[in-house]
């Protein structure tokens, strides 16, 4: 395939897989084997020519999914459908799950607005460009919110680079592959204390 997206299993409560963990009738994924076998889909796709392009997906050269990284860019997009998201001028939308309740009102039932903060704004961007294997241009972040990543997210990034989880070559900061399997390590040291204001939600 010209195109592979490899996630880590994650358990939901309410399946049959996460009631039988929870129950302890089978046991819970192990992380230490989760672990080696992210590298071992590295040391393939490597080998076969894939590009490893963001943490949890690889692609033939020019193959990487434009629709994605849109998300990783944390551009604006349009959701269309039940259920769908959107990110416009700032503001996350949800349509609701309701497929009735949505054909009814022609598409017009929002279940959620929320208003992101300038701050959660500028967070979200570094986050979700971290997960690229490029990582981020301290360049493009400047021109796009008018702040220096280095000044001002001066503690937690080189706390990251000084403990091997983030590297920075040039204008560029990126994980390092040790950073790429604690990758949450790293993200949750980038968010505001504060809160998203939430507008709306049915």
């Amino acid at each position: 395939p010209e195109h592979l997206s490899l996630y880590a299993l994650t358990l939901e409560p309410e399946t049959p897989l996460g009631k039988a963990v929870n129950a302890g009738k089978i046991p819970a994924p192990d992380d230490d084997v989760a672990a080696d076998m992210y590298e071992l889909a590295e040391a393939l796709l490597a080998g076969a020519g894939y590009r490893h392009y963001e943490i949890s997906n690889w692609a033939k050269p020019g193959r990487e999914c434009r629709h994605n990284l849109v998300y990783w860019h944390n551009g604006e997009y349009y959701g269309f459908g039940a259920a769908a998201h959107s990110s416009l001028k700032g503001h996350r939308l949800a349509n609701t799950a309701d497929i009735d309740g949505y054909i009814f009102t022609g598409g017009n039932t929002l279940e959620m607005d929320e208003c992101l903060s300038p701050a959660m704004k500028q967070a979200e961007t570094i986050i979700l460009g971290l997960r690229l294997s490029d990582g981020i241009d301290i360049r493009e972040v400047k021109e796009r919110f008018g702040i220096d990543i280095m000044q001002e997210y001066v503690k937690p990034l080189w706390s990251m680079i000084e403990i091997g989880m983030l590297e920075r070559e040039d204008n560029h900061i990126r994980l390092t592959p040790r950073g790429r399997l604690l990758s949450n390590e790293v993200f949750w040291r980038l968010l505001p204390e504060e809160e998203p204001a939430e507008v709306m939600k049915n």
